[in-house]
This record gives C-alpha cells, sequence and structure tokens, in this order.
C-alpha cells in the first residue's frame, strides 16, 4: 500500500514536535520567536492528529572531529554540535 507524502512529512512533524513540545513552550514563554507551521502540515495535524515530515537545518553541524574521539565522548560531542546547530 502506498503511503501519500504528506501524510508522512505530516506525520513526523507531530512526532517532532511532541518530542520537543516543552522546547517549543518555553520559547514562546521566554518571548523567542514561535516555529512557524506549514498550513498544509497544521491542517493535516488538526484534521489526523498525528504527520509526517522532514527537517531540513539552514546549518550543517561539522562532526569531523568526532572521528578521533573516543566512543563516549564522540557520543556527546556529537549529540551537543546538533543541538547546538539545531538552536
Amino acid at each position: 500500500m502506498k503511503v501519500n507524502k504528506w501524510i508522512l512529512i505530516s506525520s513526523f512533524v507531530l512526532l517532532v514536535m511532541l518530542a520537543f513540545g516543552g522546547v517549543f513552550l518555553t520559547n514562546a514563554a521566554s518571548g523567542q520567536q514561535a516555529p512557524q507551521v506549514d498550513p498544509v502540515l497544521q491542517a493535516v495535524l488538526e484534521a489526523q492528529g498525528q504527520a509526517n515530515i522532514f527537517v531540513e537545518f539552514r546549518a550543517e553541524a561539522d562532526l569531523s572531529s568526532a572521528e578521533k574521539m573516543d566512543w563516549s565522548r564522540r557520543g556527546e560531542f556529537v549529540y551537543t554540535t546538533l543541538q547546538t546547530t539545531a538552536r
């Protein structure tokens, strides 16, 4: 069965919103600009309660130095770098 692209994208958006919902609420309360949601995505979320999305970052995290790190330091470095780049 072929799954509609927008349903997959919309479901992923919902998953991200649920996972990071506290971050969105904190940003709104602190006076930061709220994230913009595509009207099509918003409609799917309202109609189905879930949606899949594909997130594309404006910046690319530089993880090249992680290759030389031991496993535990690498994991923390990658996590922190990706979090910082996402903001």
